[in-house]
């Protein structure tokens, strides 16, 4: 299985520099060497389920078709904000690389902050659907 990821390691005054995959396959093979390290993703949200303690971001870049989980917590400042967050919101995800070799997904991002670069809204037209009983 092949994910395209946009990958910025983060130096010390916060700037970023390094390895960055752009329009390139990601494979779960070159997702070992970033396991458990740093890493810094950007992209648009395509789905957000929480619940009380914690929550999953399916982040995708627009490079390809496969999209990369985050799973983020409670603790962060902000875990209100990102869990409202609708369809075609734009963030950036810093957080550890995770193998995740029992699940669906090779890898997933543990997020330790999420920044909202920026919020679509409500009536953006990719939103999930609602179940809508009746006839209006």
């Amino acid at each position: 299985m092949w994910y395209t990821i946009k990958i910025l390691e983060v130096n010390n005054l916060g700037g970023h520099y390094g390895t960055y995959f752009s329009q390139r396959a990601f494979s779960k093979e070159k997702g070992k060497k970033f396991a458990e390290k740093e890493v810094t993703v950007g992209g648009w949200i395509r789905s957000v389920r929480d619940s009380k303690t914690f929550g999953f971001i399916v982040l995708s870049d627009g490079t390809y078709f496969e999209t990369l989980q985050v799973v983020y917590h409670d603790n962060m400042e902000n875990f209100a904000e990102v869990s409202k967050l609708n369809v075609g919101s734009a963030v950036i995800v810093k957080g550890e690389l995770v193998l995740t070799p029992d699940a669906k997904q090779p890898f997933e991002i543990q997020a330790s902050e999420v920044i909202v670069e920026g919020k679509s809204t409500s009536d953006y037209p990719l939103q999930k659907k609602t179940p809508q009983h009746g006839i209006s």
